[in-house]
């Protein structure tokens, strides 16, 4: 927007915004907003950043509220205004970014020295510029020679629709302090800007232009501009004091005063005498015609059918600028409707309010929960992937897939009771419980090295890496006094060796239907062993699984499908 140089000790923050913009080096600091010069990564161009500062941005509500209004005003374009690319929010920073506009500003430009023509057409263009905008029915409210940029197609204007959003909804004037001089007392006192509001501004800049003075304050004298500058005629008074007129009602209007100034600005050109040959040329234009004789007739055809000729070829040159016009507004139209792109952040691992506030207000993007599975490391109610991946860009409007954690997945403790010490231990690491505290006892009715009882017991629901307290059989002891450990007893005892039970080994094939596109696939055996998950995994629509399974005795394998049981088969 701006192409004044960064001011002097003003460092480029090092700042990736909104995953788009770099900021590169602050321009000015206003009373409610910074301004920076940035890249755009996704256009490749220069841009101007305006940055909420944390004063006005602390209020969530006014600051939302001022974003919302302005993002309305993104569509309008003149060729005497900048074009705004979007607004937005990056954290706790609320930011406005436009196109950047080269050339200096009107600022800058009166800090050198100008003789009266240069000032004059300066001001006429500005004014001839101001009267379209007040045409169309546009009126800028708080325009100074900070916000006006003199670019070679004519002037623009800067900022009016920050200033009148920051206004009506922060309540405080989007001017520094040092161009509060150039508002218009209706402005300042009671912010009611109109299209005179502007007349004033421009006023205020073209007195000090043509008489080389700046004012500190709106309480400044301000004298004719003759009086401070001799070499001015008395008529640019009656001009410049039309425009600073206190009552709006009694400014010129900017047409008026453009077209007042123009003529000012001809008289005092130096008028050039006219050479001998043009004061020849025009007596010649003076004199009476002479009779002329009539045209042979080949030649009149020969005239008549080069008139048709240019009738012919200047309508086929008028129908196809008409068609080529036509076809570059129906490309345009194609290319603005476009939406903009922007790029999918991570949020794996954040809660789903969280990544649903990011992807539908701040990035456009449509949030849509898939699936709910269980993970290991994510907890519940986090997202646990999103599709398409992080880091791709799409366009506005585009819906995100996302998949959340329901937590890990609890596992049934299984029967250990008279299983062997190994194998208890080798069940639990298959489930993946670990062993807990093993205590040893006497029991003459455990073989030695056999587990007498658990906890938890077996059934219980547990979550992952739960310890599994055993209590081992050491025998039977004998201990005299005692009636079950006497010899005759313990002989009448009959100790059975554990069975070996058979193992099983299946097959599951599962093709995944058409429908839905992403579905979860789940796989759990049961056995003497207990109850597992051998598959748990998210496939697309038409993939075929296939997966060896085995167990210890009377097998059931049950095949889940979005958590729904679609087949059931024993080994």
């Amino acid at each position: 927007m701006r192409s004044d140089r960064p001011r002097s000790g003003a460092a480029a923050p090092n700042r990736l915004l909104k995953f788009r913009y770099d900021l590169q080096a602050q321009l000015a600091e206003g009373p409610v907003l910074d301004t920076w010069r940035a890249h755009d990564r996704l256009r490749n161009e220069p841009v101007i950043v305006k940055i909420l500062r944390e004063k006005w941005a602390a209020d969530e509500k006014a600051a939302r509220r001022w974003m919302l209004q302005l993002r309305k005003q993104r569509g309008f374009t003149m060729r005497s205004s900048a074009v705004m690319i979007e607004t937005g929010r990056d954290g706790d920073s609320y930011y406005l970014a436009r196109e950047y506009v080269d050339g200096p500003s009107l600022e800058r430009w009166m800090s050198q020295p100008r003789d009266v023509d240069e000032v004059l057409g300066v001001a006429v263009q500005i004014l001839r510029t101001m009267a379209i905008w007040h045409e169309s029915g546009m009126c800028h409210g708080q325009l100074h020679p900070g916000n006006i940029i003199l670019h070679d197609d004519g002037p623009v204007f800067c900022d009016w629709d920050v200033t009148a959003t920051t206004l009506n909804c922060l309540g405080v004037l989007a001017a520094r302090r040092k161009h509060q001089v150039y508002l218009a007392p209706e402005v300042r006192e009671a912010y009611k800007a109109t299209p005179r509001s502007d007349v004033y501004s421009l006023g205020v800049a073209l007195w000090e232009m043509l008489t080389g003075r700046r004012l500190a304050s709106e309480l400044d004298e301000r004298p004719a501009a003759s009086l401070v500058n001799p070499a001015l005629p008395p008529e640019l008074d009656v001009v410049v004091e039309g425009m600073l007129r206190p009552d709006p009602d009694d400014r010129y209007p900017a047409a008026q005063a453009a077209e007042t100034l123009a003529r000012l600005r001809s008289r005092a050109e130096p008028q050039v005498e006219p050479s001998p040959r043009e004061r020849r040329r025009q007596r010649v234009r003076d004199r009476r015609e002479l009779p002329r004789k009539p045209l042979p007739w080949p030649v009149v055809m020969i005239l008549v059918f080069y008139r048709f000729l240019f009738v012919l070829l200047f309508t086929l040159l008028v129908c196809g600028g008409t068609l080529a016009g036509m076809g570059y507004a129906s490309y345009r139209y194609l290319v603005d409707s476009i939406p903009p792109e922007v790029i999918v952040p991570d949020v794996t691992g954040k809660p789903i309010e969280t990544a649903r506030a990011l992807f539908e207000e701040d990035l456009h993007l449509g949030f849509t929960v898939t699936l709910k599975q269980a993970h290991p490391s994510v907890p519940a109610g986090n997202v646990v992937s999103t599709r398409p991946e992080a880091g791709r860009r799409v366009r506005e409007g585009r819906t995100v897939e996302v998949v959340i954690s329901t937590g890990a997945e609890l596992v049934t403790v299984p029967r250990l009771v008279e299983l062997p010490l190994d194998e208890a231990q080798t069940t639990l690491e298959r489930l993946g419980l670990k062993t807990g505290i093993a205590q040893k006892a006497a029991d003459a009715r455990v073989p030695a090295g056999a587990v007498i009882s658990q906890s938890p017991g077996p059934g219980r629901k547990v979550a992952p890496s739960t310890p599994v307290n055993l209590k081992i059989s050491t025998g039977a002891e004998s201990a005299e006094g005692d009636p079950e450990n006497r010899p005759e007893a313990a002989s009448a005892v009959k100790v059975v060796p554990p069975t070996t039970k058979a193992k099983r080994v299946g097959r599951v094939k599962i093709t995944v239907p058409s429908e839905p596109r992403l579905t979860w696939v789940k796989i759990v055996v049961r056995d003497d062993a207990g109850e597992r998950t051998v598959y748990n995994e998210l496939r697309y629509a038409g993939d075929v699984v296939l997966k060896n399974v085995e167990g210890e005795g009377e097998t059931v394998v049950e095949v889940f499908l979005n958590g729904t049981r679609v087949e059931t088969k024993v080994l």
